[in-house]
């Protein structure tokens, strides 16, 4: 099923996977916000297949990792599955595919808001996954992440076949931008931008 986002006329395809980048206040947020129905249109519209987002749950079919995401006081079991919300069945097959070494860190945390920001970032990896929503929107997932373990989440998480992800990203490097299908870059507002990563590179200076 296809989100379509009329307001920046653009329309995303299963299990493709889009960089979103842009200045600070660019908009990059504001459209995140807005397919989560977190903040309302004052025009335009944001379709999943043909009906618009705002007439149904899509609680199923869309999930979100923002920058300040929220981290309970509680185990990490607790905050990946949000208290029973999603199943557990399916955690030693995502750490089995994530494959960190942080994964022995966080398993035993009976607070993960004493976790590090990366070893939070992870939880939060986790919980993302084991929702198992077709589309996936994540702003700057990996920034508190040393290189690392920054490089191996994103190669597993940007492989993942029939997902559809939407990720904020800052970094502009041609090596981190190949990994994409499609990068879209936004401006004051405006999808200025949307092409494959070697013509993305090439038009980055001309609004960024």
């Amino acid at each position: 099923m296809s989100l379509h986002c009329t307001i920046f006329l653009n329309t995303f395809q299963p299990g493709k996977k889009y960089a979103v980048i842009g200045h600070n206040g660019s908009g990059k947020s504001t459209l995140f916000r807005a397919i989560m129905k977190y903040v309302t249109l004052s025009n335009g519209k944001i379709e999943l297949g043909t009906q618009n987002v705002r007439e149904y749950d899509t609680s199923e079919e869309m999930i979100d990792v923002c920058q300040d995401e929220h981290m309970f006081a509680a185990s990490f079991g607790k905050n990946v599955s949000l208290f029973g919300t999603y199943s557990r069945d399916r955690l030693p097959e995502i750490e089995r595919t994530l494959q960190s070494d942080m994964i022995r860190t966080v398993q035993s945390s009976s607070d993960c808001t004493t976790l590090s920001g990366g070893q939070q970032q992870y939880v939060h990896l986790v919980r993302l996954l084991l929702s198992d929503c077709p589309i996936m929107l994540l702003d700057e997932p990996f920034s508190a992440m040393d290189k690392a373990n920054r490089d191996l989440l994103q190669q597993k998480l940007l492989s993942l076949p029939n997902k559809t992800l939407l990720v904020i990203t800052h970094d502009l490097s041609t090596e981190h931008l190949s990994m994409y299908d499609e990068v879209l870059i936004l401006k004051d507002g405006n999808l200025c931008f949307a092409g494959n990563p070697k013509e993305a590179v090439s038009e980055i200076q001309k609004f960024l």
